[in-house]
């Protein structure tokens, strides 16, 4: 069974079409087993992604009503929720003091290490960090994650 950590950047193409939203959708939807995690923040990160693409023009306000529905609806069946607890907080403000990162996505990745850490403790699998960005891989690969990258899988 593989295990997922899901940034924004590579939740977001879950619902909308996007370079990488194929290989998202397959990895998610066609693989059951698969155990997908999120941080808390996503949601609100998932949230501004999709109203600012009805801003840009790319979608609908339907589409951002029915892609937020199937988010908010994943997000209770499918998906395991990350909370935004004292330890990710210690975590994530280690490292925007060690690397240049944004607050969310260093809250997302302490989320990632957390999990992966406390996998490891009961002998579980190492889960893997899913980012359409760079940046936050180059630091989850110095950090010891195992890395992919959708846009990598057109």
């Amino acid at each position: 069974m593989a295990t997922f950590f899901l940034d924004t950047s590579a939740l977001v193409k879950q619902y909308v079409d996007e370079q990488g939203s194929q290989w998202i959708r397959s990895m998610i939807i066609e693989d059951e087993e698969a155990v997908i995690l999120i941080s808390r923040v996503a949601e609100v990160e998932v949230s501004s992604a999709f109203a600012r693409r009805v801003r840009e023009g790319t979608i609908s306000s339907e589409e951002r009503e029915e892609a937020e529905s199937a988010f908010c609806d994943d997000c209770v069946n499918r998906y395991h929720v990350i909370n935004f607890s004292e330890e990710v907080v210690g975590l994530a403000k280690n490292l925007v003091i060690h690397y240049p990162l944004r607050a969310y996505d260093a809250i997302q990745l302490a989320s990632a290490i957390g999990a992966h850490a406390s996998f490891a403790k009961r002998g579980l699998p190492p889960l893997t960090f899913v980012s359409a960005d760079n940046r936050p891989i180059a630091v989850a690969l110095q950090e010891d994650l195992l890395c992919d990258n959708p846009n990598q899988h057109p």
